[in-house]
């Protein structure tokens, strides 16, 4: 039909192209496509001819091969050759299993076709085991592969079946017969033909009995007090085309040959779990576990059960080669009955039988050992007893809750030491101690017999090399007997390996060798060496014990000769030995100066200083007849360490004397000093004499430091005690002082100043300081040095100088200023410490009612020690703060009846040396200014006597008076003002040595001195006999000394006061006249000394009037 469309269609399209008006035919279509249109009516019926017979040519084709086909495909089919690639029996039942079967069809024929559902028969023997269907395949030309899923194969033969599957496991190969009736349907034609016969011989790898289980690994931790249950992992190998899920619990025996009857004897009873398959076939990736044994076709099998004891030799031999190394064949068999738990499978596998190898325990029973104590005790040259206690860890494969107790037991191991053989020691008893559980300490008491190698060299090497390492690996290689009880009962188990590298502890090279006790009796040997005792503490770490005997040692220090000494050794296993050491020092001496060597001087300069020493010992001989200890010690160099002793070589120090002198900048000592000598014990009665010494240490108070004391060297002078090794030391020299801490020594010399008891101070060394002392000794001459001190030193303090106070002896004037009266003073303090202090300058201010008077300058100040006074000149520049005061003080000065108390205050300017700004800021004195009268009791006042001359009848009130002046001071002073009333004595009389006393003053002036034109009056200095101001009449000036710029002549005159005048009174002066008057002067003079105005309230008692 689809080929006639397109002509109709175009027969369409001329209809469609025809007009009404038109023929059918046109002239035009006539004559032009006449031809053209014969040509398609041919075609179109050829076409359809050709159809029709086609068809019909097919038709009798089919029905030809409709009749000849069927023998065709029955032998089609008996060609065709059908393989199973793999069979797996699945969900196994009591009378079926499923199947899931790769089945290869591999066919000649041309013609495809394809096989309908068939029940097809398994024959095995002549006997139906069984009928399976098989779902729809398709068979071409070639090889095509079907897999036929969820095949129920019912089992309609029981004994069939077992021969059947017996077969399939135990064969190499086996063949079976596949047959049934099946029908087909041919892809040409769809041809279907029924009820062809179908008879296969079919092939199948069988599983060869599943001869090759490879156990991977057995644990046995699980084990009970009571049972050995063991949890085996193996990998068994399927070299068959046939998989089993599940293959059901297996139940199998494992045998293992009686050493003695070396018949197979049941040590072990195991089943797989429930769910246990072979899934896994000879073209598989085997499985995980499994994959280091084979890459296909290993499956992986988990076993648990529990090993038996039925031949107590057989199961003992299987546990020693399971804990040896030394793999156990094994021979497995199924269990009957029971052999499966699937029913189906019982029967085939009965027979089962694997052979199979126990690899062994890979962790050893004893996978550690160590040496507790080892004690040698030489037979002979080449047999050492030995008494040893080991330490060993033993993993035991049953766990926790099985232990194990050992007994029984004996060793023989061959003890080698960097490849080399040492010995081969045997045990004559071991004593078990412990119990062994899944990892457990034991320790074994051990008596045993040790043959050298090689008449005991090779061990002797090795002693030597352990006495020096810190540790030595020894190899024990051997094994041991021994009987084990525990689930299985007693066990004897042989030949267990021991391969074992231990580390053995070695002696360290003897290192920590401690001097507890040194003595240097002062005996000297008949060489004349000194004699030295000691006791030492060897500390042994290693295991080894050994009695060495005597030994001979050479000491040595820095590489030098010290002494030798003799020793008996015994080492004892980890613990300190004590030995007692004899001999004698002679180190080496300088024969021309006596001198030790440095080395030697700094040893006991160490040893007095309490510092460690590096001691050289060097073993020389050892007086033994065993050639393997003789190896094993001589020749060996020991460093041990020679304590120092804790003692203070300089036990005190006094300092009766110092001298402290402070300049501007810096402080200077110098002391004269007594040390006292304590030598150490060990020392104590060698006989000394120390002849030089130098210091160099730290001076602290408290816990500060001042500064760094430095002694030279110097000669000095020792004087033994009584008691052995003491002495003192007396020495006077300067003393350095550098490093000083300014703030701290302030503070020193605060605390020196002002306590009133002691100040306590400490001389302390540093590293690298201390007291370095040259000592004759029988030993030669020792240069000791750096010898720690801290011992205490103790100065009195100068109590704020308050003790003896401070006292004026002398005042002077020296000069005077506009603003400053410069005076010159005297004084004397009291020093109360042992310190001699020496100042180059010195200020102080002087105040009177906290009023500030002047300040005190005092040059090259010494303060005498000891309580001895010291005398100070000074300079006092008066220029005081108040003016008022200032006149105050000069008044009761100059005509004062008692001394004025000053305060003396000491300010940050009162040195310009650091270290006394703080004291002298802190320094408060107080002392008291004697009057004129105090200071200079000859001359106690300026005026000495006065001459009134007989006034004019015409003025008799007006007096011309002549002043008797006298000046004590070495500077001049002269009176520019005086305005005085003259008190004249209303009761006077003579005392018993004839002088006049007054003993009532009238309460009103007679007269009053203030001249209108006053001529000023110059007081020379040091006039002590006085001299007149003025002198009236002839030739006065030849009778009386007059003062320098007095005038002859001409006298200052004094007013008669009217107040007291009447004829009684006038009666009574001239009556006493004659005799002279003693008058009371008050009033007030105007002095100068140089341009420095004195305003003074002046009085004065008992002044003599004369008329002259």
């Amino acid at each position: 039909m689809s080929n006639e469309r397109p002509f109709l269609e175009e027969d369409d399209t001329l209809l469609d192209d025809a007009t009404p008006h038109e023929p059918l035919l046109s002239s035009h279509a006539r004559n032009n496509d006449e031809k053209a249109f014969g040509k398609k009516t041919t075609s179109r019926w050829t076409w359809k001819r050709t159809a029709f017979i086609g068809i019909g040519v097919v038709g009798i084709v089919a029905v030809v091969l409709a009749l000849c086909i069927r023998p065709i495909a029955i032998r089609a089919i008996q060609a065709t050759h059908m393989e199973i690639q793999r069979m797996e029996l699945q969900d196994p039942s009591d009378t079926s299993v499923r199947l899931m079967t790769q089945l290869m069809i591999k066919s000649d024929s041309i013609f495809g076709v394809t096989m309908k559902p068939a029940n097809l028969t398994i024959r095995y023997g002549n006997a139906s085991v069984g009928a399976f269907g098989t779902p729809s395949m398709d068979i071409s030309h070639g090889s095509i592969v079907h897999t036929i899923a969820n095949a129920s194969l019912t089992v309609t033969n029981m004994t069939a079946w077992t021969a059947f599957a017996s077969e399939m496991i135990q064969s190499t190969n086996m063949t079976w017969t596949l047959e049934g009736m099946i029908d087909i349907q041919l892809h040409l034609f769809g041809i279907s033909l029924t009820q062809l016969p179908l008879q296969k011989t079919m092939k199948l790898l069988g599983m060869q009995g599943l001869h090759s289980l490879i156990i991977t690994k057995m644990d046995l931790s699980a084990s009970t007090k009571t049972q050995v249950l063991a949890a085996i992992n193996t990998c068994l190998y399927n070299p068959s085309s046939a998989a089993m899920k599940p293959v059901g619990v297996l139940c199998l025996d494992v045998f293992f040959p009686d050493p003695k009857t070396l018949k197979p004897a049941l040590v072990a009873h195991l089943t797989t779990s429930a769910n246990t398959s072979l899934p896994i076939t000879q073209l598989d990736p085997s499985a995980p576990e499994c994959t280091s044994y084979g890459k296909v076709g290993m499956n992986y099998l988990a076993l648990s059960g529990e090993i038996v004891s039925t031949v107590a030799s057989a199961t003992s031999a299987l546990i020693s080669q399971y804990l040896g190394d030394t793999a156990a064949h094994v021979q497995v068999a199924a269990c009957w009955p029971g052999a499966s738990s699937i029913p189906l499978y019982n029967g085939a596998l009965r027979h089962l039988h694997l052979n199979s190898t126990l690899p062994p325990n890979p962790v050893p029973l004893i996978n550690k050992l160590s040496f507790d104590t080892m004690h040698l005790a030489p037979v002979d040259d080449s047999t050492i007893a030995v008494d040893m206690r080991v330490v060993v860890t033993a993993k035991s494969p049953l766990g926790d809750g099985s232990p194990l107790t050992l007994s029984a037991m004996n060793m023989s191991i061959d003890l080698q030491s960097d490849k080399v053989a040492l010995g081969a020691l045997t045990t004559s008893s071991v004593n078990v101690t412990g119990i062994v559980t899944s990892e457990s300490n034991l320790t074994l008491d051990c008596k045993a017999t040790l043959k050298l190698r090689a008449g005991g060299q090779p061990f002797g090497g090795f002693v030597h090399s352990l006495v020096q390492a810190s540790q030595k690996t020894m190899d024990v290689v051997g094994g041991f007997n021994v009987v084990a009880n525990g689930a299985l009962g007693d066990l004897n188990l042989r030949g267990v390996p021991v391969k074992i590298s231990s580390q053995l502890i070695g002696m360290n090279g003897l290192s920590n060798v401690s001097i507890v006790d040194f003595a240097l009796p002062g005996q000297e040997t008949p060489e004349g060496h000194q004699v030295i005792k000691a006791t030492t503490n060897i500390w042994n770490p290693s295991v080894i014990a050994m009695a060495v005997g005597k030994v001979d040692l050479k000491m040595r220090v820095d590489g030098e000769a010290l002494g030798s000494v003799l020793a008996n050794i015994t080492l004892e296993p980890s613990s300190t030995n004590r030995v007692d050491l004899t001999g004698y020092l002679n180190p080496q001496v300088n024969p021309t100066t006596h001198a030790l060597s440095p080395a030697v001087n700094a040893f006991f300069s160490r040893y007095i200083s309490n510092t460690n020493s590096s001691l050289g010992i060097d073993i020389a001989q050892v007086d033994s007849p065993i050639p393997w200890i003789q190896a094993g010690l001589k020749g060996i160099s020991l460093t041990t360490i020679f304590p120092g002793v804790k003692v203070q070589l300089v036990s005190s120090l006094e300092m009766p004397q110092m001298h402290m002198h402070f300049d501007a900048t810096s402080m200077h000592m110098h002391a004269r000093m007594l040390a006292g000598v304590q030598m150490p014990p060990a020392l104590a009665t060698l006989p000394i004499n120390i002849t030089r010494l130098k210091l160099q240490s730290r001076l602290f108070m408290a816990s500060t430091e001042l500064c760094l004391l430095s002694i030279p060297e110097l000669a000095v002078e020792y004087t033994p005690k009584s008691t052995a090794g003491t002495g003192v030391v007396k020495m006077e020299s300067d003393i350095a002082m550098t490093q000083i801490q300014t703030t701290s020594m302030a503070s020193f010399i605060v605390q020196l100043m002002f306590s009133a008891a002691s100040v306590p101070l400490q001389i302390r060394s540093r590293e690298h300081e201390g007291v370095s002392p040259t000592v004759e000794s029988p030993l030669g001459r020792m240069a000791l040095t750096n010898i720690p001190i801290t011992t205490p030193l103790v100065l009195d303090g100068m109590d704020g100088f308050k003790r003896g106070g401070v006292n004026i002896t002398a005042v002077d004037i020296v000069s005077g200023t506009a603003d400053t009266l410069k005076l010159s003073m005297a004084l004397h303090m009291s020093n109360p410490s042992q310190v001699t202090t020496v100042l180059d300058t010195l200020a102080v201010q002087v105040l009177i009612n906290n009023s500030v008077l002047g300040t005190a300058v005092m040059d090259n100040v010494t303060l005498v020690c000891c309580n001895q006074t010291s005398n100070m000149v000074g300079l006092f520049s008066f220029k005081p703060a108040s003016a008022a005061v200032g006149q105050t003080f000069l008044s009761q000065f100059v005509s004062g009846a008692s001394p004025q108390q000053v305060d003396i205050q000491g300010t940050v300017d009162s040195s310009p040396n650091p270290y006394l700004q703080m004291a002298l800021s802190k320094l408060r004195l107080q002392s008291s200014v004697p009057t004129l009268a105090g200071l200079f009791p000859e001359t106690p006042t300026l005026v000495a006597l006065s001459k009134m001359y007989r006034p004019s009848v015409w003025d008799l009130f007006t007096v011309a008076t002549a002043l008797q002046v006298r000046n004590p001071f070495s500077h001049s002073i002269r009176v520019t003002a005086a305005n005085l009333l003259l008190y004249p004595c209303e009761n006077q009389n003579k005392d018993a040595s004839g002088h006049l006393v007054c003993t009532k003053y009238y309460a009103s002036p007679l007269a009053r001195f203030h001249p209108d034109e006053f001529e000023p009056m110059l007081i020379p200095g040091k006039t002590p006999e006085g001299c007149f101001t003025c002198c009236e009449g002839r030739d006065c000036g030849k009778h009386m000394k007059l003062c320098p710029g007095a005038i002859e002549g001409k006298c200052m005159k004094a007013k008669v006061e009217m107040t007291m005048w009447s004829l009684e009174v006038i009666r009574t002066l001239y009556a006493t006249m004659t005799t002279g008057l003693l008058m009371h002067v008050e009033g007030n003079l105007t002095a100068m000394v140089d341009s420095f105005p004195m305003e003074l309230a002046y009085t004065q008692d008992a002044l003599l009037v004369q008329m002259a």
